[in-house]
């Protein structure tokens, strides 16, 4: 029905409550499910969707891999990780949000493949910067502020700073990977959490979990 381009800098998550109002302006409707990936509907997105204003729009999207961490390891909270299932979808409520949990076995060798590729591009920069530091012909990298501005440039470039204990003063540089915190997050590999405030009445588990993969079908197109 419409299309809108945007320039290739701008952040996802700020189109998104421009767009839900042009909808409803111009096409005139009156309720509406938005569907997003994780960089679309943030958790600040979801929070000033929470306001008044917004009372008849809902949403569907999936939890990005910190924010599913930190609801497992709140021992209050009811997403558990037992309550993955490869055969079985599990959901939970809390607060009015719905939580489906997602479990899926081939995603689990990509979910640790990937982690792995952005482990050793952040290790090569890393690196790079100790062996400069180290180099004594090199002198442009012995302040502690420099080496520190170079350091915050790459450690979070692909979201592996947790990943990375890291040490440095005036002309020294070290670090090691926190071997403690990926084996952390390997325990959640293959496994995601769609949420959403749509009401069970109107959207089955089932229903909320396809709506959400059909977002390939906008990568496709």
């Amino acid at each position: 029905m419409a299309v809108r381009v945007f320039k290739g800098n701008t952040k996802d998550e700020s189109t998104v409550l421009g767009r839900a109002e042009e909808l409803k302006r111009d096409f005139g409707v009156e309720e509406m499910v938005f569907v997003g990936d994780r960089g679309m509907i943030t958790s600040k997105r979801l929070e000033d969707l929470s306001s008044e204003g917004y009372n008849w729009l809902r949403t569907i999207t999936a939890l990005k891999r910190s924010d599913m961490m930190a609801l497992v390891e709140d021992e209050k909270h009811p997403v558990q990780l037992g309550l993955f299932d490869e055969r079985n979808l599990a959901e939970v409520v809390e607060d009015e949000r719905r939580y489906i949990l997602m479990y899926n076995p081939l995603r689990k060798d990509k979910d640790a493949a990937v982690r792995q590729r952005l482990l050793t591009k952040t290790g090569e920069k890393l690196q790079s910067i100790a062996d400069n530091v180290r180099d004594k012909r090199l002198k442009q990298l012995k302040q502690k502020d420099k080496i520190a501005r170079r350091l915050y440039r790459w450690i979070n470039r692909w979201g592996m700073e947790r990943f990375f204990t890291v040490s440095y003063n005036d002309g020294r540089f070290e670090f090691s990977r926190n071997k403690e915190e990926i084996e952390r997050y390997a325990v959640l590999d293959g496994c995601y959490v769609i949420t959403t405030d749509v009401s069970a009445e109107s959207m089955v588990k089932e229903e909320v979990r396809d709506r959400y993969k059909s977002l390939a079908k906008v990568e496709q197109a």
